[in-house]
């Protein structure tokens, strides 16, 4: 379990630096996070098309080849689901986007609208008469899903002091892997 992990972060570490127009035949799908301040203007549609593009602009739009934009003033299973999911999955579908394969990128509140779009997309696209999408993985990036929090733990127990930490590292086994300025944690 212990080289799976080291793989796991090995792969990370190269992903991380190169260029993502090696990854091949896979096409690159993004999925924002949530956006606060949408919650009181309430975009409109040319609006969240806008601040999708504006969210990715640093780094990760220079890569993509299709984004997932939504609302985070919408629920999932109402109008980001009928109004964005369904249009841009359709759109993949028609022009064979992700023929070849498609890697979906997401960060924070936007790994959780890619599981809703995982959940679904097979059942909705065949029942339009179109072919789903051929997505073969997915990099998550500060997912909704806790992992931040937990990295958080696991640092604060490797470097923290006291008789809590001192326990809790007599208990774990923590090995790191200095990479450029960033220390990264394994298990």
């Amino acid at each position: 379990m212990k080289n799976i992990y080291r793989a796991l972060l090995m792969l990370a570490a190269i992903f991380s630096t190169s260029a993502f127009a090696a990854i091949g035949p896979y096409k690159v799908v993004l999925i924002h996070g949530f956006q606060p301040d949408q919650l009181q203007s309430r975009p409109d549609h040319d609006q969240v098309v806008q601040d999708g593009a504006n969210y990715w602009q640093d780094y990760w739009l220079q890569y993509a080849d299709a984004r997932i934009d939504w609302p985070a003033n919408e629920r999932i299973e109402g109008k980001i689901a009928s109004d964005y999911l369904w249009p841009a999955l359709k759109t993949l579908s028609e022009q064979e986007t992700c023929l070849s394969g498609c890697l979906l990128v997401t960060h924070s509140t936007g790994d959780l609208v890619a599981r809703y779009l995982l959940d679904n997309q097979e059942n909705w696209l065949i029942n339009a008469g179109l072919e789903p999408l051929n997505i073969v993985g997915t990099f998550d990036f500060a997912g909704a899903g806790g992992g931040v929090e937990i990295a958080d733990i696991a640092v604060n127990v490797a470097q923290g002091g006291g008789w809590l930490n001192h326990t809790m590292k007599k208990r774990y086994r923590f090995g790191w892997v200095s990479y450029r300025t960033k220390t990264i944690l394994a298990f």
